[in-house]
């Protein structure tokens, strides 16, 4: 089930974020988010146990997923993220930022397969660009990322 479930995700991921020119983010980012939110409502029946107690490791997988699809928007630059205060390190915040987006997802995902089907992908897609902090989604003026979360 899991190795479905995410030979379709990475194929998302493949066809909007890899290689993700920075002037093409917002689009891409609301591109896929509508793929992701299809993609689980055609598994609702898998998906609906998300925030449930047996939903744990569904959830783990889920947010693992998304994770690493924010490490390659940070490591190819084609999001923004704050730049960390003293004391903490870039690499703990790089961490934290795609942990903070992964997870946020997810649970924002379990809460609206709560809603009775059908479900609109395009409307809760673009109820979670306004949830999602503007630093993520858009890119600064120059396209440039904080300087210290930089590899």
């Amino acid at each position: 089930m899991k190795s479905t479930l995410a030979r379709e995700l990475d194929a998302l991921r493949d066809r909007y974020l890899v290689d993700l020119p920075r002037e093409e983010t917002e689009s891409a980012l609301r591109s896929v988010t509508i793929g992701v939110l299809e993609h689980v409502e055609r598994h609702a029946g898998i998906y609906a146990r998300l925030d449930t107690d047996a939903g744990a490791t569904l959830h783990s997988f889920l947010g693992a997923h998304f994770a690493e699809s924010a490490r390659i928007l940070i490591e190819q630059s084609s999001v923004r993220v704050p730049e960390p205060p003293a004391g903490v390190s870039p690499a703990m915040a790089r961490a934290a930022v795609r942990r903070y987006i992964a997870d946020g997802f997810v649970g924002a995902i379990a809460a609206w397969l709560h809603e009775p089907a059908p479900r609109n992908a395009v409307a809760f897609a673009e109820f979670l660009v306004v949830l999602t902090p503007s630093w993520w989604a858009h890119p600064g003026e120059d396209g440039s990322t904080s300087p210290d979360l930089e590899e």
